[in-house]
């Protein structure tokens, strides 16, 4: 019998309560009814950028008016599903994968040309490579990212590898707030090597950087709005779309990814 595959996205639509205010949160603030979409990515494998698509133009293309534009990119563009208030990436317990598959799955959500990671040799001290997000049409100098909806990732512990190359290009790019937990830290890429006795050798080949050029290797990503260790779910820190983007426009003044 042959086994059922599991599918890498999983969706939530729901009405959420978001706290007002940034990272100083009290029993003051007031919440507001946000209805956000959940994407959950378990995994980066072989044709998640391309679930993830056609997970999105699902979620905003139910809260539209109909017309069908072409990629993710133009319905968010359009306004499309402007009844989704924030999109929430979930990629908390994922631990990386393909990482192909996870620059193509950031490049939906960044302007072309963005930077999203920077390969480097196994000594960390040269610059091998970069991948960008395709130059291809107008970029439209910033007025992509003025339409799309607020955009958050929840991370954890065990966010990983390919899954920590995502949470770094979106935040790096200024394009999300992130949430949760310091990631795991592996930034390492390592091949396995047979030998003629049978067994094999693994050995460090490489490694990434962010756009921002920082290794995370053993240190992971710092989020935005950190749980304290008496917090158990990330999403009752989720902040207002308002919050969100102003915290997006104040990373932006200051730079954003190099």
């Amino acid at each position: 019998m042959a086994m059922k595959s599991v599918s890498p996205i999983r969706v939530i639509r729901k009405k959420f309560k978001s706290r007002e205010g940034g990272e100083e949160q009290s029993k003051e603030m007031g919440t507001t009814t946000t209805n956000i979409a959940i994407i959950r990515v378990r995994y980066f494998g072989k044709g998640t950028a391309k679930a993830l698509a056609e997970e999105l133009e699902r979620v905003l293309q139910a809260e539209g008016d109909g017309v069908m534009p072409p990629s993710p990119q133009q319905h968010l563009q359009q306004g499309i599903g402007a009844k989704i208030e924030e999109i929430v990436i979930d990629l908390r317990h994922n631990k990386g994968g393909n990482l192909q598959e996870a620059i193509a799955a950031a490049s939906l959500f960044l302007e072309p040309g963005s930077p999203v990671t920077y390969l480097i040799d196994s000594a960390s001290s040269r610059l091998e490579s970069s991948a960008t997000t395709k130059t291809k049409g107008n970029n439209g100098s910033g007025e992509r990212r003025r339409c799309l909806p607020p955009l958050v990732v929840l991370v954890d512990g065990a966010t990983a590898s390919a899954a920590e190359v995502f949470t770094a290009a979106l935040h790096d790019n200024c394009r999300a707030v992130v949430i949760g937990r310091r990631t795991y830290g592996k930034a390492r890429i390592q091949s396995i090597f047979q030998l003629s006795d049978g067994s094999g050798l693994q050995l460090t080949v490489g490694g990434y950087m962010t756009p921002n050029h920082d290794d995370i290797n053993k240190r992971g990503i710092l989020p935005d709005i950190e749980l304290t260790p008496f917090e158990s779910k990330a999403e009752s820190r989720i902040p207002s779309p308002g919050t969100v983007m102003r915290m997006l426009e104040e990373a932006a003044s200051q730079g954003g990814a190099q």
